[in-house]
């Protein structure tokens, strides 16, 4: 059985990517941070997370995974004051920035495996190729090969999608 077919629980946590999570860890990890440092970045990590209502490992480091999600936020219907969440964000953010310098190979998107690569370039549509690369990249960071996609591979990818899209 490989990871993508393990129940979603465990399937979801990996993310492909760095998360929050991995965020906290580093963070906590690093003795370059003032203590302060620490203490703010993780404090408005975790409290981002709960207002994005989302678990830390399931938050990708990438800010324009979360960007769009994080606007939508607003302080009043999240009972807190305006600075308060000003601070957070802020923090979180410089906290992400900071992560993603740190971290190597943390680009911009999960690694797209050759044989996945060959078939994308074979589709003429933009469109069609953009819809299907984060497909690709699931499949991939899980070590399915093109010829062993099965509909349950597709299931476990829309599931992956609900719990960490925005």
């Amino acid at each position: 059985m490989n990871a993508i077919d393990r129940p979603l629980e465990i399937v979801g946590a990996l993310i492909g990517e760095p998360s929050w999570a991995d965020a906290l860890t580093a963070i906590d990890k690093d003795e370059d941070l003032t203590p302060a440092q620490k203490r703010h970045w993780c404090t408005s990590l975790r409290q981002m997370g709960r207002y994005l209502d989302r678990p830390l490992p399931l938050i990708p480091t990438r800010i324009a995974a979360i960007g769009p999600a994080v606007k939508k936020l607003h302080p009043a219907r999240l009972g807190v004051n305006a600075k308060t969440f000003a601070n957070h964000r802020a923090n979180a953010r410089s906290a992400l920035l900071w992560f993603n310098r740190q971290m190597p190979e943390s680009g911009r998107k999960a690694p797209m495996d050759p044989s996945y690569r060959s078939l994308l370039e074979q589709v003429p549509d933009r469109h069609a190729r953009d819809m299907l690369s984060p497909f690709f990249r699931f499949l991939s960071a899980f070590g399915v090969r093109p010829d062993d996609v099965r509909d349950s591979h597709v299931e476990a990818f829309i599931a992956y999608r609900k719990e960490t899209s925005f």
